[in-house]
């Protein structure tokens, strides 16, 4: 298996399917559907990799990573963020806090595996 990926999305049509999408390109997947469970899924994965949609119930995406960050949870992870609204400050405020790409949905799952490859700088 490649490098440890964690996917937290709420939808799980789109969770499924970029997790079989990862798996297929050669992943270790690890998700959630819930931000609470997030810090205890890092502590016990350690994923080298977290695809975040921005938009979460209960804790959104930028406050996660700000709290993740604040615990040093996330120190040398890659970031891939996701949201539906690519609201220029939203894009801005990712990138201050260290997200390597922001993503738009919908998004075809093999970009999304392109996009994971090249941050994770695999080649094939």
């Amino acid at each position: 298996m490649g490098h440890r990926i964690l996917i937290v999305e709420a939808d799980a049509l789109q969770r499924d399917l970029m997790q079989l999408a990862l798996q297929r390109g050669g992943f270790e997947v690890v998700s959630t559907a819930q931000s609470e469970k997030v810090r205890e899924l890092i502590l016990k994965h350690r994923p080298k990799l977290m695809i975040l949609d921005m938009f979460m119930p209960r804790i959104n995406g930028l406050d996660l990573i700000k709290l993740l960050r604040a615990e040093g949870l996330i120190a040398g992870m890659t970031i891939i963020a996701l949201s539906s609204m690519a609201f220029r400050e939203i894009v801005h405020q990712a990138a201050v806090l260290g997200v390597s790409e922001f993503i738009i949905k919908p998004f075809d799952m093999d970009m999304l595996l392109d996009r994971v490859n090249q941050v994770l700088g695999k080649t094939d």
